[in-house]
């Protein structure tokens, strides 16, 4: 059962043309991400390659930087202590309203502690 009909090759054949270029279009674009043409997913996955690489990675360098950390949380840790009491003294040194002076007939009676 096929077609001897020379009309309806035509249009099969713009059909496959048409399928054809999708399908190179498609194995370009896909090239173009592969090579770094314009994928920003992939640029950002190599900046972060590039640090990691970049870091040192000696176990000498671990220490001090775990070391100067320590020492950082430590400073952070003595200056909350001092601001602490600093806000504890501020507050004790508030001023307060005067007492009145004790009556002579009550420190004479012996009612004023």
């Amino acid at each position: 059962m096929t077609d001897d009909n020379p009309g309806s090759a035509a249009p099969e054949a713009s059909r496959l043309e048409e399928r054809i270029e999708r399908i190179e279009d498609a194995v370009g674009s896909i090239l173009e991400r592969l090579k770094g043409g314009s994928g920003e997913a992939h640029k950002d996955a190599a900046e972060v390659t590039r640090e990691r690489l970049g870091a040192s990675s000696t176990v000498a360098d671990e220490v001090e930087a775990e070391l100067a950390r320590r020492d950082a949380a430590a400073k952070q840790a003595e200056r909350d202590e001092r601001l602490g009491k600093l806000g504890e003294t501020v507050a004790k040194l508030t001023e307060k309203t005067p007492q009145p002076p004790p009556r002579r007939v009550e420190r004479v009676m012996g009612w004023h502690g």
